[in-house]
């Protein structure tokens, strides 16, 4: 990377717009931004849509499924050492280890309050930290 390039990326960065793009994991899905949280480190966003199917937004091997109070979760981590984390699946479709691709159907989001969508959350990590993500970094999905 030239410096040229690097200074356009920091300015990216910096000026608010996205550095990390990505198609919404779910079909038609309303993006609701993360509000005021207690959780300092970890603040999602969440999608909510009638079509309960959650897909891969990057390449990546399954690092972890976990089921915590009722609720199940996948962990992608791709070759950059990004994790990509959705949470509040109903059901899961891969298994630890597996090589997934973009686009890829990785499970169904559960119902919350809301019986008429699914909702999930989705959160992007690094090995040190969290990274913020706005409605910018999603192009909508609309049907397979």
């Amino acid at each position: 990377m030239g410096a040229a390039e690097f200074e356009a990326m920091i300015k990216e960065a910096v000026g608010g717009t996205t550095f990390h793009k990505f198609v919404a994991p779910m079909n038609n899905a309303e993006l609701v931004e993360p509000g005021p949280s207690s959780l300092t480190s970890f603040k999602p966003v969440t999608f909510k849509s009638a079509d309960s199917a959650v897909y891969a937004v990057s390449d990546g091997t399954v690092s972890s499924i976990a089921r915590i109070e009722g609720t199940r979760i996948a962990i992608i981590k791709d070759e950059n050492s990004l994790f990509y984390t959705y949470s509040n699946l109903g059901t899961v479709t891969v298994k630890k280890g597996e090589l997934v691709k973009k686009g890829q159907l990785i499970g169904y989001g559960s119902h919350g309050l809301d019986k008429n969508r699914s909702e999930i959350d989705f959160y992007l990590n690094t090995v040190y930290d969290n990274v913020p993500l706005t409605k910018n970094n999603f192009t909508a999905r609309n049907g397979r």
